[in-house]
């Protein structure tokens, strides 16, 4: 729901299990008469969105799977978008909000990676998305008794731009081998530019023993694929760059190959994510970047180094919600452009991260991202 600055009106996404989409509609009166509170729900999330262009769910229904998930990304789209819109005052077809297409829920459900991309949107091992906008050198994910022993290290470089940040670097450790990757540097670059051992370009074919693949669509897009059937059947890290933006994604993860990786997507059982100590849990995204920024006492494995680094803390957007509109009225792409293109994606929550990230780079081939 969305709560006016009256605290007496509100807007209620209401979802309809036998239609199995969601509805939207008006209440009046005083929101807390007709919520329930879960603990200190209200006292410590509610007031925050009281008069302002957020919302507030019901998480713990969201993790429970089923239908509702789908119907949460489409009611998610529509207030997200609403917030990038908002001041939008020539945007094409005028700043009207259209609702987000209703996908009919499936009986086989998408298959949905674990990772990061673009900008930056991070999902985490139970499949719940979060961005975090500054810039530093982060682990993503980590556990040295990976394979068995072998170990795995991931780690991520992000860049600001104005008031929003993009993964600029990924890097991953497999046993002894580093795979370094980053995007391209202007729009007629098409070259691929990893390090492989901290050399450019170097030969590899595999990291850590696990097999490596290196493709490209011919254009923006390239893809290092590690295959990890040998030990974990039908699983990969798939590293890519599209442009300058870069994304890992861990596919068809399974609690034997990451049950004991750490990092910023959490724990792998839970979905809970925790600051180092593994029992502090962090709702706050950018008190979770910080906690797990690059430390000395972690082995970096970029070839070079960027700032900030420790003690230095990540670099936070000034007014990451006010600047982060993009000023759209100087935009030549309207939302409903930005849906009709990211509606060819298949998960509801990437085509919501799709929409964003057009909005954001006012650039249509960012659906090439996901």
């Amino acid at each position: 729901m969305k709560i006016e600055a009256s605290e007496t009106e509100s807007l209620i996404f209401e979802y309809d299990s036998a239609a199995g989409t969601y509805s939207n509609f008006t209440k009046t009166g005083y929101y807390r008469d007709y919520v329930s509170d879960f603990g200190t729900t209200h006292a410590d999330y509610s007031e925050l969105i009281v008069g302002t262009n957020g919302a507030v769910w019901n998480i713990n229904a969201l993790r429970a799977g089923g239908d509702l998930t789908q119907a949460f990304a489409d009611a998610f789209v529509q207030v997200k978008v609403e917030e990038i819109a908002a001041g939008c005052s020539r945007c094409e077809n005028g700043p009207a909000l259209t609702p987000a297409p209703s996908v009919a829920p499936s009986n086989s459900p998408v298959a949905q990676p674990t990772g990061s991309n673009g900008d930056p949107h991070f999902k985490t091992w139970k499949h719940e998305h979060f961005e975090f906008h500054g810039q530093c050198d982060m682990i993503l994910a980590k556990d040295p008794k990976f394979a068995n022993g072998v170990g795995l290290d991931v780690q991520i470089r992000t860049k600001m731009v104005r008031f929003w940040s993009y993964i600029h670097t990924a890097a991953v450790r497999i046993g002894d081998d580093i795979l370094e990757i980053h995007g391209s540097v202007g729009d007629k670059d098409r070259d691929t530019h990893y390090w492989f051992n901290f050399q450019y370009r170097a030969d590899a074919t595999t990291v850590g023993g696990f097999p490596l693949t290196i493709t490209s669509n011919g254009a923006h897009k390239r893809f290092f694929e590690i295959d990890l059937s040998s030990k974990f059947p039908g699983q990969k890290i798939v590293l890519s760059a599209f442009k300058e933006f870069v994304a890992v994604d861990f596919k068809d993860s399974t609690t034997e190959s990451f049950g004991n990786a750490v990092g910023m997507l959490g724990d792998y059982k839970t979905g809970k994510t925790f600051a180092r100590d593994g029992v502090t849990e962090i709702d706050d995204f950018n008190v979770l970047g910080n906690e797990w920024q690059l430390l000395p006492s972690d082995d970096m494995l970029f070839h070079d180094k960027a700032e900030p680094q420790y003690p230095k803390r990540c670099i936070l957007p000034e007014d990451p919600q006010g600047q982060r509109r993009r000023r759209l009225d100087e935009s030549s792409i309207s939302v409903e452009k930005a849906e009709a293109i990211c509606a060819t994606l298949k998960d509801p929550l990437s085509i919501k991260d799709c929409v964003y990230d057009i909005l954001a780079t006012q650039d249509l081939d960012m659906v090439g991202a996901f």
